[in-house]
Formats: structure tokens, sequence, C-alpha cells
């Protein structure tokens, strides 16, 4: 989505005034502009029809993200003082008129069905690609993790189950690169780290897409903690020829393992408390 020149910001310089923490948004905005999202969006959703005058799909979503990056407010109504604050209008870029109320996201939301999180993990895939064939790495370092949500002071709370942190909320499973989510999938909170096949099947995509749309001989590296440490997982890896990280207790086979490498060099340990960890580096596991 290109915004008019009229309200588009084109220069970014040093001042010595005091600026509020919105003041990052400028640069997000202009983040979200140069990644390429807005070109993806419309073909993803195609199932939405915006009606509301003055906004559109790219429109709406560029509002959305820049709520969640401000974080001031939590509530929706607060986009009804948004709307107001000709400040904040002008750092999106947009006229009045484009600026959007909380009924108008009430609807948005609406629209979406818990399977749309496919459409999600889709957009996040292509971004991660890009990215990618951007930066053009020799390895692929990815981290598996999932995130405990906190929902204890929602009022409407549906879906939400207890953690192991002891609240009430979800623990979604991510996949990071560089500190950036490329891939995710929204659970409730009692769905533990290694929770039926998600994470066999992400990893089975992912390493698909980065052969098929990057390299066919690309260096891929999973990182996971002792929440993955599965041997049917790590036999997967191996499978797909894909190096890994992991942490774990010492458990005796473990030590095994580790002890029949020798000091070839393709292992290394460390230890902390009473977790070791060890990589695999040409080291077949079975």
């Amino acid at each position: 989505m290109k915004s008019s020149t009229k309200y588009r910001i084109n220069k970014v310089e040093i001042t010595n005034e005091t600026l509020s923490g919105r003041g990052g948004l400028a640069l997000f905005v202009k983040y979200l502009d140069n990644i390429g999202i807005y070109s993806i969006m419309p073909e993803k959703f195609a199932f939405i029809r915006v009606r509301n005058r003055g906004s559109d799909l790219n429109n709406i979503m560029k509002q959305l993200l820049c709520f969640f990056a401000d974080g001031t407010s939590r509530h929706l109504n607060y986009f009804e003082q948004l709307m107001e604050d000709e400040g904040y209008t002008a750092v999106l870029e947009n006229a009045k008129e484009q600026m959007i109320s909380s009924h108008t996201v009430k609807r948005f939301f609406k629209k979406f069905l818990f399977p749309h999180q496919w459409i999600w993990r889709r957009i996040l895939r292509e971004l991660f690609m890009w990215r990618l064939k951007k930066a053009k790495p020799s390895q692929v370092d990815l981290t598996i993790d999932t995130m405990v949500m906190n929902n204890d002071e929602a009022l409407k709370r549906e879906g939400v189950k207890a953690t192991y942190k002891k609240v009430k909320g979800y623990q979604p499973l991510q996949v990071i690169r560089e500190r950036k989510i490329i891939d995710a999938i929204f659970r409730s909170g009692d769905k533990h780290s290694n929770y039926s096949d998600h994470v066999e099947k992400t990893i089975k995509q992912l390493v698909k897409l980065i052969r098929k749309r990057y390299k066919s001989d690309a260096i891929i590296v999973i990182k996971v903690d002792g929440g993955f440490f599965d041997e049917k997982l790590f036999k997967l890896l191996d499978q797909l020829g894909v190096k890994f990280v992991a942490s774990a207790k010492k458990y005796e086979w473990v030590k095994q393992q580790l002890q029949a490498t020798g000091n070839s060099g393709d292992w290394s340990v460390y230890e902390k408390d009473k977790y070791t960890a060890w990589k695999y580096v040409g080291l077949n596991y079975q």
C-alpha cells in the first residue's frame, strides 16, 4: 500500500527535541512498506471485503500492526482516541478520514476463523523467504520454542488453558530466525512444547521450503531446548539432513552417545546446573 505523497514522510533526521516512545512508529511504518507485506495481503485475504469509506485491507492491517507495536493500550476503544490524534495520524502517513474506529476493527476480526491462522503462517513464510534471499546466509539457523501468553486479566478467554507458568493463557509454538518469528501455531496453554506432531510437520514444511526456494543444499541448523528432547524428532532431523543443537538432562544414554564420539571435534558440550547440551555436526543419531 502506498500512501499519497501529501502524507508521506520523506526524510529521517536527528533532532535535539524530546520524542515520545511513539516516535519509533514512523520507522515501523516505513519498515512495513519496504518488506513488501502489502503486496501479499490482498491475495491471501481475498475472502475479506472491506466496505468502510476511506479504508482498505492494507490500511486496516497497517493500523492494527501499529496498534500492536505501539502497545500504549490493549483496548479496542482506544481506536476512537487515535482517530482524533493528529500526531498519530501523521506518523501513520494517513488522512483523518482513513483512520479506523473500534467498530471497524471488531467487524474485521469477526471475519477470521481459527483455520485462517494458516494464512498468517503463509505470510510469515513469504517474509522469511524474502529475508533469506536478501541476506543470502551460508547457514540457516532456526530456533523452535513456545511462548506463554498470560490472559488472566481478560474478561473473555475462549480457548484459554492453564500453562506451566501457572497463568491461564495460550502457548503458541514459534519458529524464530534472528529474533523474527518466521512461523507459528496458535495453541491453548495446556499444549506442551512437543505436543502432537506440530513440530515435526512444521520442520518438514520449512526444510522443504528452504531447499526449494532458497538453496537445495542449504545448511540448516535447528536449535531446541529440553521441551523438544525427543528421539523421534532427532531421527527425523537426521533423515532430513538437518543439523541441530539440543539441551536436556544428563540421561545415561546421552553421556554414552557423547563418549562414543571421542575427541574428534564433531561435538561440543557445555554444562549449567543439571543440564547438558551438545551440537551434532556430521554425527548421525541412531
